[in-house]
């Protein structure tokens, strides 16, 4: 009986921790946003950025698109940089659009 309470328990605090654990490993989005804006150079505009689990897509115009990433992978905060369409010019400005997602690196994956 008594080991039963206890598989109980230890159940029911695994539950209750699920969620801090989750937010643990998970970096917080305003530090997702201060990084992105470190590795932006001064002259490329982000337009939108949206994170959906550890994904991270970001739209914007930039004169050098193709060297964000390389930036965005030297970053301790950032993996698998990709463009998910292809580079447009912008008529009107002379910049480049670009649409590319990074994954965000969670203490789980560095645990691996």
């Amino acid at each position: 009986e008594t080991s039963k309470i206890q598989n109980t328990l230890d159940r029911m605090v695994n539950e209750a921790n699920f969620l801090v654990n989750k937010k643990q490993q998970t970096p917080l989005f305003i530090k997702t946003i201060t990084e992105i804006s470190s590795l932006l150079p001064t002259d490329s505009w982000i337009h939108m950025m949206e994170q959906n689990g550890v994904e991270v897509r970001i739209q914007g115009k930039s004169p050098s698109p193709s060297s964000l990433i390389g930036q965005m992978e030297a970053s301790d905060l950032f993996e698998n940089a990709k463009f998910r369409s292809p580079v447009t010019r912008d008529a009107k400005t002379g910049l480049e659009r670009f649409h590319l997602s990074v994954d965000l690196i969670t203490k789980n994956r560095d645990s691996k």
